[in-house]
């Protein structure tokens, strides 16, 4: 069996532009420390339209995408636990589940969560897009 290696934060760079990606949690707080002005993006539905249309240029970009603790998913008697970088594809399939298992008078709000989905965006931006910004 193959061993787990163990992953370090990657960062890429030119002479305009910083992209920083960590694994921990303390890693990404310790960016956001050094580089306070910089935005964290997950699936870039919002930071990439700003640059392209808006001209908002951000030198230094802090993508936590490999954070496990970030892509979560835990069912609990008192509802979902989901991680902040669950798209939104992956949460409407998450509450589509999990209607199907639970009886009606516990799953009227992933209903009404459900529905809204269906009507947010098309496949492509709920693929890459999270519940956080």
């Amino acid at each position: 069996m193959a061993e787990k290696k163990t992953q370090k934060t990657r960062i890429f760079g030119s002479d305009r532009m910083t992209w920083i990606s960590p694994v921990t949690l303390k890693e990404l707080l310790e960016a956001k420390v050094k580089y306070p002005q910089a935005p964290v993006i997950m699936g870039n539905t919002s930071v990439g339209p700003d640059m392209k249309f808006k001209g908002i240029f951000h030198p230094v970009i802090i993508s936590p995408d490999r954070i496990e603790e970030l892509s979560i998913v835990n069912y609990t008697d008192n509802g979902l636990i989901l991680g902040a970088a669950v798209s939104l594809a992956q949460v409407k399939d998450i509450l589509a589940n999990v209607t199907q298992k639970l009886p009606e008078e516990k799953t009227q709000m992933y209903h009404a969560l459900l529905k809204h989905l269906g009507t947010l965006a098309g496949p492509q931006i709920r693929n890459m897009a999270v519940c956080i910004r």
